[in-house]
């Protein structure tokens, strides 16, 4: 740890304030000191606000807790998976400790984050500092997306490959995609699978780069697609939009492999593999709208919606219009008579 570090001053900004070591540890005893006598005691569980466990997501799974302002004892069980705990709200003293070892203890504010690999049922307890809500976030990452992204990333020692536990940390990337899952878990409809591989993905990425024994560095950008593979593409979207597409099988029809085929397909053609599906689901369902009588259920249904309510969402987010005031001021517009 270097003898400074960044805090964060506000939730929308990250500060350029530093705080010496020193100064940071006067500023943490006058805190505990100063709070914990007038803090609650009494105890509650967290309780769960948001979570992507039933919007279909692949490879990584969000739930956002409202957390009690006192906790004794809470206990992460052991998992194969990489679980990242962002703090978005309050300030906290909390300890942690792993296997019956000594209690850490840290102060915790907005902005940071602890990382467990795996490695073992993990410990904690906390007394929250503040009077605003103690909120985190917790981010699930599939273990099988970093071991297939570091093959992909041409590492020959994958299977060995170890994510260090880190507590009390703070990481701009990781909080700002923090806060954009957040945003989409509020979204209605939430974004699908095909956008939950790319971010499990990207969340991958970052963690080879700096929180694995290894360091593994992305190679130089590929070329981007030609004419001809983004055309074969476009076609073979088009003609499954009814299906669940996912980046394995779009990476396929390119030979690229699925980390090196979001790179090029963004840079191609500017959109991400999500926004694109999206975008030609709408288009499809505009057609369908224009020229046949189909329900609306049945025009969902075709274009790869979950159901009428889904295509609804869509429409209103994107046209600022329902399908069914899309398709009558349509028709409206055809009974006028020309000039």
């Amino acid at each position: 740890m270097s003898e400074v570090q960044y805090v964060t001053c506000r939730r929308e900004q990250w500060s350029n304030v530093l705080f010496s070591k020193k100064a940071r540890s006067e500023m943490n005893q006058e805190i505990f000191s100063r709070s914990l006598a007038g803090q609650p005691r009494a105890e509650a569980s967290p309780m769960l606000l948001r979570s992507s466990a039933d919007i279909g997501w692949d490879g990584i799974e969000v739930r956002i807790f409202d957390e009690p302002h006192h906790l004794e004892q809470w206990l992460e069980p052991a998992v194969t998976d990489i679980v990242l705990v962002l703090v978005t709200h309050g300030v906290m003293r909390h300890e942690i400790r792993q296997s019956n070892s000594a209690w850490r203890a840290l102060l915790i504010r907005q902005g940071d984050m602890f990382l467990n690999p795996g490695s073992g049922p993990l410990e904690s307890r906390w007394q929250s500092l503040s009077a605003a809500p103690l909120r985190t976030m917790r981010i699930r990452l599939a273990s099988e997306i970093l071991s297939h992204t570091a093959d992909e990333l041409g590492d020959s020692h994958s299977a060995s490959l170890k994510v260090w536990s880190r507590a009390g940390f703070q990481d701009p990337f990781l909080f700002q995609m923090g806060r954009v899952l957040a945003w989409e878990l509020e979204q209605r409809p939430p974004a699908g699978a095909l956008y939950s591989q790319t971010v499990a993905r990207m969340l991958a990425l970052h963690l080879l780069r700096h929180y694995t024994t290894a360091r593994i560095e992305p190679p130089a950008p590929s070329k981007g697609f030609t004419l001809r593979q983004v055309e074969q593409l476009r076609a073979y979207i088009c003609a499954h939009l009814n299906q669940k597409l996912s980046l394995e099988t779009l990476a396929q029809h390119t030979g690229f492999s699925v980390y090196h085929f979001a790179r090029v397909f963004q840079q191609t053609t500017g959109e991400s593999p999500h926004q694109f599906v999206v975008r030609h689901r709408m288009e499809h369902a505009q057609y369908l709208l224009h020229h046949t009588n189909k329900p609306l259920a049945h025009v969902a249904e075709s274009c790869g919606f979950s159901d009428q309510s889904h295509l609804t969402r869509l429409f209103k987010r994107h046209l600022n219009v329902t399908p069914r005031a899309f398709r009558r001021d349509l028709s409206l517009s055809a009974d006028q008579p020309s000039h």
